[in-house]
Formats: C-alpha cells, sequence, structure tokens
C-alpha cells in the first residue's frame, strides 16, 4: 500500500484483498481514537485501476468519520465490498456517529467547504475523494446519512477506468 501511494500508474488488482491491506494500514488510527473498523468482503474482481488513489478514498473517507462522525467518543466504522451491478463494485465505508446535518450534505463535496475551519479543516478532503472517483475512476459516489443514525458513503466502481 504505501509503494502505490508513491507510483501511480493503472494495474490489475484484487480490489478485496487491497482493501482489506489499507484497512491494516488505519489500525493506528482506529485504535488513538478507540474507534473499531469492521471489514466485510462480500465480493471482490479484479480492477483494473489505480491503486494508489483507492487508498487515498478508503483513507479519506475513514478520517472523515472519525474527524466528523464521532464528539470525542470511540465509535463503530463498517467497510464493506460488494457487487456493484454490471462491471462494478460497490465499496461503502458507513458510520456509526452523529450523523451529517442536511445543510452540509448538500455541500459537503465542494472545494473549502468544512465544518471544522477553526480546528484546522481545509474543507478539500471530500472534494479531492468526489473527483477521484468520479474523473479518475469513472465511478460514482454517493452519500446517506440521518441524523444520530450515522452516514454511509457508497463507492461504486468499475472493474475497468480504460475506455
Amino acid at each position: 500500500v504505501s509503494a502505490d501511494q508513491i507510483h501511480e500508474e493503472i494495474r490489475t488488482i484484487d480490489l478485496g484483498t487491497y482493501v482489506e491491506e489499507v484497512a491494516t494500514t488505519l489500525e493506528p488510527m482506529m485504535k488513538k481514537g478507540g474507534h473499531t473498523l469492521k471489514v466485510s468482503i462480500e465480493e471482490s474482481a479484479e480492477l483494473e485501476t489505480y491503486p494508489s488513489v483507492i487508498a487515498q478514498i478508503i483513507s479519506n473517507l475513514v478520517a472523515n468519520a472519525v474527524t466528523h462522525g464521532f464528539d470525542e467518543r470511540g465509535g463503530l466504522i463498517r467497510m464493506s465490498l460488494k457487487n456493484g451491478g454490471i462491471n462494478s463494485l460497490r465499496l461503502t465505508v458507513e458510520d456509526s456517529g452523529k450523523g451529517i446535518p442536511p445543510d452540509v450534505e448538500k455541500r459537503m463535496f465542494e472545494p473549502f467547504f468544512t465544518t471544522k475551519r477553526n480546528s484546522g479543516g481545509t474543507g478539500l478532503g471530500m472534494n479531492i475523494v468526489y473527483n477521484i472517483v468520479s474523473q479518475k475512476l469513472k465511478g460514482n459516489i454517493a452519500v446517506d446519512s440521518a441524523l444520530e443514525h450515522g452516514a454511509c458513503f457508497t463507492v461504486t466502481l468499475p472493474f475497468s477506468i480504460e475506455s
């Protein structure tokens, strides 16, 4: 995973194995905050993709859940990989946190939008994730949230980004 973050090139990976490897690199962040990360690989496949950006997407979504989803208390983050339909896989990152207010949910993918400006937030994390998923990987990202019921990010990735 760390080598992938240095070399940005398309290669074929087993996404399920890769998701588990990335989750392992997040364990220190989870332990530090008293959080639990559970990974469920229901279906996997080989993808032609940029592994470095897959790692960045997962890291940003999990870090976002840790930073924004929990008020100084440990929480549960579930990551799953499932069949996403024709020639795609669906990666979800779901937290048991406080949820996202509707006004924030509408703007969260905008550049420089943050609810943590006074705490060092730049408002670029979710915008970067959105752009990577939609432009670089030719996929889709959606968010579903309800106050006091957490948030769920769903990323649908095609098996190949070659057009």
